[in-house]
């Protein structure tokens, strides 16, 4: 995109700001992350058509953040909601900073129960965006109602196609104002539905419901949008492998767990150790961001092994699961092998 159209895009996130409550007074931190999506680098813009105080210091050490919370006064944050729920452990142990005004998340999808876990803490309502680094900017965005996303129709032509019998279908989005690169019908691959109802806060957008997955094999998570191909690199140095593994995205406490789920010949206790420690060395080796976000404790790990042939138990084996709003199954359990291992 050109410079012009990021102006632009900062500006429409000042009305977002705007539109939430905020002005002079209030004081905002924003730690999404300074790499190469554009989170920050439109807060970083948008804030200055606004009177708030403001500071994007990008994916910070959430410990960091919080030893500078009280001294700040911060009182709105913006970031992904994996880096908020690593903040909120650590004020859980040392003790709630100050008030929060408002928490705007974005990057990933979020469980309501986490959501409710962050807000009764700080006091303070998470709204979620829905953007895309293709998109250039927030193409939706939920109100305090929390009842949807509302989306950006002076910038953008969202439509549901294929929908299923409860209106569930892909999201494909034509740009309206982009020059540099304009999108049309450009494929997501994530599926929601429309929104029906009126929402109560009386904004006249059209409003998508929460997402309720994606197409294919991917989940955004504070790795990044990770894949079945992220991980095959890291099972190869395992000795004694099975062809089938499994690798699921879920919830313990107010952490992500990253578990992967692995078929090893000969199941003693040493060969699972060795598996363990090569996993995480090709991790540390292969990405060191997300070695650096595991040892920040913004991800946790963990093993489950199963003897060969146990388990594929459907014709299909998803590589990569999202098991965040269910949580794993039961006969996964049995099998789990530690937790955060050194």
């Amino acid at each position: 995109m050109s410079r012009k159209e990021l102006e632009y895009n900062a500006r429409q996130g000042g009305l977002l700001l705007g539109l939430h409550g905020l002005g002079a007074g209030d004081r905002l931190l924003c730690t999404l992350d300074l790499g190469w999506g554009l989170g920050s680098l439109l807060v970083e813009r948008g804030v200055r058509y606004t009177p708030l105080f403001a500071m994007v210091a990008g994916r910070v050490d959430p410990l960091e953040a919080y030893r500078r919370l009280g001294e700040y006064r911060f009182n709105v944050l913006v970031s992904d909601p994996f880096w908020l729920a690593r903040l909120t452990g650590i004020a859980r142990e040392r003790g709630r900073p100050g008030p929060m005004k408002l928490l705007l998340g974005g990057g990933e999808g979020i469980t309501e129960r986490t959501r409710a876990e962050l807000e009764a803490f700080w006091g303070a309502p998470l709204c979620m965006t829905y953007a895309s680094t293709e998109a250039a900017t927030i193409l939706a965005f939920e109100c305090t109602q929390q009842s949807g996303y509302h989306v950006n129709e002076f910038d953008f032509y969202p439509e549901i196609v294929e929908p299923d019998g409860d209106g569930y279908g892909e999201i494909v989005l034509t740009t309206v104002t982009r020059r540099v690169m304009p999108l049309v019908r450009y494929r997501t691959g994530d599926v929601a539905r429309w929104e029906s109802a009126p929402c109560p806060c009386g904004l006249p957008f059209r409003r998508l419901s929460p997402l309720r997955g994606r197409l294919d094999e991917q989940v955004s998570c504070a790795w990044g949008n990770v894949h079945p191909e992220f991980f095959e690199p890291l099972l190869r140095p395992v000795p004694g492998l099975g062809s089938d593994w499994q690798v699921s995205l879920y919830e313990r406490e107010l952490t992500p767990v990253v578990q992967f789920r692995l078929e090893l010949e000969g199941g003693g206790d040493a060969a699972r150790e060795r598996a363990v420690q090569e996993v995480l060395a090709a991790l540390q080796r292969g990405h060191q961001e997300a070695w650096l976000a595991y040892c920040q404790r913004l991800v946790d790990i963990e093993f489950a092994f199963f003897a060969p042939g146990t388990l594929r138990r459907q014709r299909k084996l998803l590589r990569l699961v999202d098991e965040r709003p269910s949580g794993p199954p039961d006969w996964v359990g049995r099998a789990v092998h530690g937790s955060r291992p050194q």
